[in-house]
């Protein structure tokens, strides 16, 4: 796009945009399938104006890509089964001189089987994650997640219920950069929660009807005591 001013100066600003994706669907058995997705998206704009009879040119960038597999199996003809998943994210921008990245891989394994009866299953599995951002002389912050989880799920003709427990576990990690070479700020804390809950649900047609209870324990969070002054030099490590 161009704009022109009365006095004959102009500013312009341009934008590309370029995606590739790809999907594979394949299932090498009766009992097996594997889907995998990748997809990758690349912005560039341009903005070009006069600034007090100068030109200023204003560049920002990104590059955003995304894979993901996904893997499947019927362990046998009662229901029971195994799903995995595993994929990252990631992002990295540039605004002006100024770059930010993002990089956050996932991981989960499922596993879910009839015990006594087929009605009722158990499901256990274990989710985690990890999302690193990093801003170029400002900061970088780190987070990391496990979730392990287990429930029973019981039917009986319209009737749903649910009794299950998660662990998680939850770290996080964080650095200041002042501007000053050894001028920084770093803290980190960790957490660890317990939640047990339940639930009841009833199916009519298409339609489920639920009601879920559930309780949380928890550790207090070290964020809470962070100083907040700004000019403070306190360091704190958990």
């Amino acid at each position: 796009g161009k704009a022109r001013y009365d006095f004959g100066e102009c500013a312009t600003s341009r934008k590309g945009l370029e995606n590739v994706a790809l999907f594979i669907n394949w299932k090498p058995s009766e009992r097996d399938n594997l889907r995998f997705t990748l997809t990758q998206g690349y912005s560039d704009v341009a903005n070009r104006y006069i600034d007090n009879g100068e030109t200023v040119r204003e560049p920002i960038r990104e590059r955003l890509g995304v894979v993901s597999a996904i893997y499947e199996r019927n362990l046998n003809d009662r229901g029971a089964y195994l799903y995995m998943e595993g994929g990252c994210d990631y992002l990295n921008a540039t605004e002006y001189d100024f770059s930010t990245r993002t990089w956050a891989p996932v991981f989960n394994i499922e596993v879910s089987t009839p015990l006594f009866m087929d009605a009722l299953t158990m499901t256990t599995g274990w989710d985690v994650s990890y999302i690193n951002n990093w801003a170029e002389s400002v900061a970088r912050n780190q987070f990391l997640n496990n979730d392990i989880y287990m429930h029973l799920n019981y039917e009986r003709g319209p009737w749903l219920f649910t009794l299950g427990s998660r662990f998680r576990m939850f770290g996080y990690w964080d650095k200041y950069e002042m501007g000053l070479p050894g001028d920084e700020e770093m803290w980190s804390h960790h957490r660890n929660d317990y939640v047990l809950h339940s639930s009841v649900g009833y199916r009519f047609g298409k339609h489920l009807v639920q009601a879920t209870l559930g309780r949380n324990f928890f550790t207090p969070s070290i964020s809470d005591f962070r100083p907040t002054d700004e000019n403070s030099t306190l360091r704190i490590y958990s």
